[in-house]
């Protein structure tokens, strides 16, 4: 069986050199898209978004963020917790984006 080597110096056309030469491209065009996206990033264009959600503790009615566990404010029902998830739908400490899933304590 040939080896790697062999395979760049050999002009006849074979299955394993022509999955060489797919690999080779697909390399490429991975290392063009990561590139790509990393100038985007540097040019501001792009941001990392996290995604979190509030939490909730029914017995003192504290709502927080549980990526950053900023105090948000104070809820002693649903309904007004729900008033603060449609008001507020980024933490304004963290700037996480929150989500519609609940954690109740």
């Amino acid at each position: 069986m040939p080896t790697i080597h062999d395979c760049e110096k050999c002009t006849q056309e074979c299955p394993q050199r022509q999955l060489a030469r797919e690999n080779a491209e697909k390399r490429m065009y991975a290392t063009h898209e990561f590139v790509a996206l990393q100038k985007e990033i540097e040019a501001g264009n792009l941001t990392y978004i996290v995604h979190s959600h509030w939490l909730w503790n029914k017995y003192n009615g504290e709502v927080r963020c549980k990526n950053c566990k900023a105090l948000v404010g104070v809820c002693f029902s649903e309904t007004s917790l729900n008033e603060l998830k449609n008001e507020q739908h980024y933490c304004y400490n963290c700037g996480a984006k929150m989500m519609e899933v609940d954690d109740v304590n």
